[in-house]
């Protein structure tokens, strides 16, 4: 058994860098959106502004990877997650990092797959 706080525990239980990670976001999540971790990944229905609610879509983009139920596809450090807050601090959009990131990823393997193609090797 595992000694916690229900709703802050992730599924393989605590003890490490991504528990904690995981910890963290579910309680940014509750003083984000005023809403108890049990209620995770569910928004406020209702913003003040459209400005609030994009902010808030893009908060939810860190805290949905903080919170992931694969430890795997949660953030590997907090300096991780930091940066994605400090990247929203500074007004920039975490989605569009991510599929820049992810399109970068691609047209690397793309790239590297494309060279091996067009390589040939000479007979001697």
């Amino acid at each position: 058994s595992f000694v916690g706080t229900e709703g802050y525990l992730p599924p393989e239980g605590p003890g490490s860098v991504q528990a904690d990670i995981f910890s963290l976001g579910k309680t940014l999540y509750e003083v984000a959106t005023g809403k108890d971790r049990l209620e995770f990944p569910e928004l406020p229905t209702l913003t003040e502004s459209a400005a609030d609610e994009a902010g808030l879509f893009e908060l939810n983009e860190v805290l949905l990877k903080a919170c992931h139920a694969d430890r795997e596809r949660r953030y590997r450090t907090a300096a991780e997650m930091h940066a994605d807050l400090v990247l929203l601090q500074a007004g920039k959009s975490v989605r569009r990092s991510r599929a820049v990131e992810r399109r970068l990823a691609l047209l690397t393997r793309v790239s590297v797959a494309g060279a091996a193609l067009t390589t040939r090797r000479e007979p001697i």
